[in-house]
């Protein structure tokens, strides 16, 4: 398993040194709120369980202290940092926003995040890219809990990166079908309108009869217990599958 570029190790977190003005990784131990626990099987496990989880999050995750410094990347966050196009960059090992706007705007949330408790509501920003690289939906959390760090280290804060975008997985359709027990045609159908497709439009792009079309809706209405297109739609875009 990954965190980061590297093989993530038991105990191991991948973390951004700032030596030079370019960031290096390094492997360390996992805080623990029970130092004298820290090494035991239970332990170790869980602190692989949880890289682990990271991993497989369908979205960049980036953890920040109050000075934006790069502690630990996830690999989708790590491609997006490494990508021009996708308007983040780092400088001196810190994360910057190529926009000067979106910068200020993310010097704030990330130290308000650093300052407040964990508890505290998500904050939410939108990040342009540049050229044809889609716009990114950012969530900045805080990651603070006073009793697994020592107090001199300030706080930290998670930002969740997810790019916008309309096209869906190439697994949806087989998703839809086995959530919902929709047949191939009905999860076919289902997968162009929440591409955004008219019914008119789907029924012709899969060879079918609009009234053909309309009796597949009727029947994913029944099993995804809607009873309108758009209510449909905004369902099916949360059940994209982890990939």
């Amino acid at each position: 398993m990954h965190f980061g570029f590297e093989t993530f190790q038991p105990d191991q977190v991948v973390r951004h040194d700032r030596v030079d003005g370019r960031s290096s990784h390094r492997g360390d131990g996992l805080r623990n709120p029970k130092p004298e626990t820290s090494h035991s099987p239970f332990a170790v496990e869980r602190d692989s369980l949880i890289a682990e989880v990271f991993e497989r999050l369908p979205c960049g995750v980036i953890i920040l202290d109050a000075q934006r410094n790069i502690i630990a990347t996830n690999q989708i966050g790590e491609a997006l940092l490494a990508k021009p196009s996708s308007g983040l960059f780092t400088r001196n090992g810190r994360l910057e926003p190529a926009n000067p706007q979106q910068a200020a705007l993310l010097r704030k949330l990330v130290a308000s995040a650093c300052s407040s408790d964990k508890g505290s509501a998500n904050q939410t920003m939108l990040l342009s890219g540049t050229g044809e690289q889609p716009a990114f939906s950012l969530a900045i959390a805080s990651l603070n809990a006073s009793s697994n760090r020592d107090d001199d280290e300030g706080g930290r804060a998670v930002i969740f990166i997810k790019a916008l975008s309309l096209d869906l997985p190439s697994a949806f359709s087989g998703r839809l079908q086995a959530l919902f027990g929709l047949s191939a045609k009905e999860a076919s159908l289902a997968t162009m309108l929440a591409e955004g497709y008219a019914l008119k439009e789907a029924a012709s792009a899969l060879g079918v009869r609009f009234a053909t079309a309309r009796s597949y809706l009727e029947s994913i209405f029944q099993k995804t217990a809607v009873n309108r297109q758009g209510q449909l739609v905004a369902l099916l875009r949360t059940v994209q599958p982890l990939e």
